[in-house]
């Protein structure tokens, strides 16, 4: 008899402490983990993973995705060689990339992708520092965790599975 065939899932997990710790904001306002199985083994280092969720997403979500995060003030460099879809790489090895963009109305974010044996956990880190910050994150804090869904979705499609959770 042979065994079922995987499926790749998406679901939304507790926040790791240590995803928290790599973050290094000191304290974070909101936060988010989503862990992702792909249906068989992806070789990707970390940094790898953030591209493919990032910048491999199609224009129609990629760039309401860009005028979101400018909405908010953040200073993204798009044309660096050193930065994901304009987030500055602030720590990358193969099993841990951290990306980061702050605003000058006070948000720092990151953007934490940890490599794992059976995908990838991604956590989402922002700090807000003071009113200003606290109501451009207000505008748009709804639309973040289906945004993210629809881009781990994405790569639960891609490799072999559907993005219910």
């Amino acid at each position: 008899m042979s065994e079922p065939a995987m499926t790749a899932e998406l679901s939304e997990v507790e926040v790791p402490a240590r995803l928290r710790a790599a973050a290094a904001l000191g304290r974070a306002d909101y936060e988010d983990a989503f862990l992702l199985r792909p249906a068989s083994p992806v070789e990707r280092t970390a940094l790898e993973w953030a591209e493919a969720v990032l910048e491999s997403a199609p224009p129609p979500l990629r760039e309401p995705l860009v005028s979101g995060w400018r909405a908010i003030g953040l200073d993204l460099d798009l044309s660096s060689a050193d930065a994901v879809l304009g987030w500055r790489v602030f720590r990358a090895d193969p099993g841990l990339a951290v990306l980061a963009a702050e605003s000058p109305l006070g948000i720092a974010g990151r953007l934490v992708f940890e490599r794992r044996p059976d995908g990838l956990l991604y956590g989402t880190f922002v700090r807000l520092d003071g009113e200003p910050a606290e109501r451009a994150w207000a505008r748009i804090e709804s639309a973040h965790p289906p945004v993210v869904h629809e881009l781990l979705g994405r790569q639960v499609r891609l490799t072999g599975g559907n993005a219910a959770t």
